[in-house]
């Protein structure tokens, strides 16, 4: 009587489908479990069959092939491979498949992302937040000194590696949205283009599309309240309203951190100007490292409110469309109108004089349709997030408008 033979595994023939287990990816990774999912890629647990090591494996997805997300898979591999430390994920290998496909074979990691450490767990004393932290920042450090900004630092690309033990430590993963300082940045993402998630947006890339080593600072700085608190410092129930705050300023950080030995760390952090920031990972890192956490802390604070400093004014940001004018009909002299797409509000015409039918009142419902449309397809993607929270990576979606988009991702409202 002999043993029955075990079914071979399946070969991987379909571009962007989801991989059944057992399927084998270009001869070399059997896939063994499904970890993940995003805008770009689908992250599997795997096998290397020839060497029996497990490693994470990152495909490019339908919707990834669909968006060039090659480019971004090269370059995330490029950045990655330029490091070279322990609080930064490696790679083991990274092809492109005849047959279309790609992948990134990853250093498989033990333990849990930072995003379900502080829902399952809450918040994290100072002085465990700040042993995670501080090397996992001059991992950061190495990146920018390799002239790597990351630029979409957020808890869930943050992975606690062997929890509550004696090596524990915070990895930083995604180069997916990374940029290099040295190259060529406006080859994969149009200047008209947000690519991150708006809870942790720096207000210069917001505003400016600017992208230095201060945007990892601010996020990092972010990061860190989050740690301290297990709540977001950004929080709002539409993408507009997220990005609104972080321009004006209005991060919300509990007085008991703003007055104690983090608080004027945090202050210059995450400063509104770039300039008047830490200017890199080590900097940020080499100012946690001397703090005191004994200090005492200042009972009469200056400050008053939520907020770390006084929210300013914010300025109408225009990133969608430029102003669309509507010239009045003749012959009567009216003054020009303007009907103008916004990231954060919506400015309608405003006359004084009576609606008249005609071709130019066609231009503004025209003008009106491209505002609505803009609004609904941006809810969609609040609305998607909402209803998909377990997708780590959270929603992407590119909106096309008169030749212009936005690409972001909304992360879910979770109260923790």
């Amino acid at each position: 009587m002999s043993l029955p033979h075990p079914t071979p595994p399946t070969r991987s023939d379909t571009l962007g489908a989801m991989l059944a287990v057992g399927t084998v990816v270009d001869d070399r990774y059997e896939i063994q479990d499904l970890l993940g999912q995003g805008g770009f890629a689908v992250v599997y647990a795997a096998r290397h069959v020839q060497m029996n090591r497990s490693v994470a494996l990152k495909v490019l997805s339908g919707a990834g092939h669909a968006r060039g997300g090659h480019e971004r898979f090269l370059q995330e591999a490029r950045c990655i491979a330029a490091i070279d430390h322990p609080n930064i994920v490696r790679i083991h290998d990274c092809r492109m498949v005849t047959d279309g496909q790609a992948y990134i074979a990853a250093q498989m990691l033990d333990g849990w992302d930072l995003d379900q450490e502080l829902e399952s767990l809450g918040p994290m004393s100072p002085r465990r937040a700040l042993s995670l932290l501080i090397p996992c920042l001059d991992g950061l450090a190495s990146a920018h000194a390799a002239g790597i900004v990351h630029k979409d630092i957020k808890p869930s690309n943050l992975f606690v590696h062997r929890p509550a033990g004696s090596y524990e430590r915070l990895v930083l993963l995604d180069f997916g949205a990374s940029a290099e300082l040295f190259g060529d940045q406006d080859r994969l993402t149009s200047k008209l283009e947000l690519v991150g998630t708006v809870q942790y947006l720096s207000p210069e890339y917001i505003d400016r599309h600017l992208v230095t080593p201060a945007m990892d600072v601010y996020q990092m700085g972010l990061i860190l309240v989050e740690m301290l608190t297990g709540r977001r410092a950004v929080e709002a129930e539409h993408p507009f309203q997220a990005l609104n705050m972080h321009c004006r300023g209005a991060l919300d950080i509990p007085a008991e951190i703003r007055r104690g030995p983090l608080g004027a760390v945090l202050a210059k952090a995450l400063a509104l100007d770039p300039e008047e920031r830490y200017a890199d990972a080590s900097q940020l890192r080499d100012a946690l490292a001397v703090l005191d956490l004994d200090a005492p802390v200042d009972a009469d604070p200056a400050e008053t409110g939520r907020y770390l400093c006084v929210p300013r004014e914010l300025p109408t940001l225009r990133m969608l469309s430029e102003p669309v004018h509507v010239d009045p009909p003749p012959p009567q002299p009216q003054p020009e109108p303007t009907a103008e797409v916004s990231m954060i509000e919506v400015e309608a015409p405003t006359t004084a004089a009576t609606p008249r039918r005609g071709s130019a009142w066609r231009r503004v419902a025209a003008a009106a349709a491209v505002v609505l449309a803009l609004a609904g397809a941006v809810y969609g993607t609040w609305v998607a997030s909402t209803w998909y929270p377990d997708m780590r990576t959270s929603v992407e979606t590119a909106l096309d408008a008169s030749g212009h988009s936005l690409v972001v991702s909304h992360s879910s409202n979770k109260s923790r």
